[in-house]
């Protein structure tokens, strides 16, 4: 009886451990080559897909259904049937207008909206919505900073942009305030030569929301395990 009872706790807490340890998990930076098994597994929830060659999907409904404490932004590719890129920030970060438009001459100077080690940005004009490992976009229309070759072009550089720093990222066309514009793409490596374009069938711009969990380490949690069950053997002992 005492062997079975300590059993269930054991298992009990062995329950416990597996599912806090992969619950509201926050991938920090970049992420690529995605499956969607991989962020269900995270714990997130869809709050937004829609055909990155069309201009469906609002943008403000995006916003408004996106209300977790954190966004992922994900480029489905269906050359590759993967999630190419992806990556997630605290909401409020992610959806921040960082520039006016496109034309705002402040778009190749400093981007300074770092969340979870990503830097995203946003228009409120025409322009684009997106995110870089940078320090900077150069928005020509979307973040021509991503094809490599023309990192820069225009543009007063910055320190990364000038030693040569590769910018990998995701950058979506938005028409407007309220409306996304259709496709554009990602690099997922910095190469030059990587640039993908999103638009063809298929290809659809997906956002996800979280909240963000405190889960501890596993490690910490099989300690406590393992002194539950110390303390329910020694309770056991005494009554016998």
């Amino acid at each position: 009886m005492k062997l079975k009872c300590l059993k269930s706790i054991y298992t009990g807490l062995l329950i416990l451990i597996s599912g806090a340890a992969n619950a509201g998990i926050i991938p920090v930076g970049i992420q690529t080559n995605l499956t969607q098994a991989t962020i269900d597994n995270w714990g997130w929830t869809e709050c937004g897909r829609s055909s990155a060659s069309s201009r469906s999907n609002t943008i403000q409904t995006v916003v408004n259904s996106c209300s977790g404490e954190y966004t992922m932004m994900a480029a489905w590719d269906a050359s590759l049937n993967v999630y190419g890129i992806a990556a997630a920030g605290e909401t409020g970060v992610v959806t921040n207008n960082t520039f006016a438009s496109s034309s705002d001459e402040q778009n190749f100077l400093k981007l300074d909206n770092w969340s979870n080690g990503v830097n995203f940005y946003k228009t409120a004009g025409y322009g684009s919505w997106g995110f870089t490992s940078i320090d900077s976009v150069y928005l020509s229309s979307a973040d021509v900073n991503l094809m490599g070759s023309r990192r820069g072009e225009g543009g007063t550089q910055t320190s990364e942009i000038e030693t040569g720093k590769d910018a990998i990222g995701l950058s979506w066309h938005v028409s407007s305030a309220t409306q996304f514009g259709t496709g554009w793409g990602y690099n997922a490596t910095g190469g030059d030569n990587d640039w993908t374009p999103i638009y063809q069938s298929g290809d659809q711009r997906v956002f996800f929301t979280t909240n963000k969990i405190d889960v501890p380490e596993p490690s910490t949690l099989a300690i406590f395990a393992l002194g539950m069950i110390g303390l329910a053997s020694r309770r056991f002992k005494k009554q016998s």
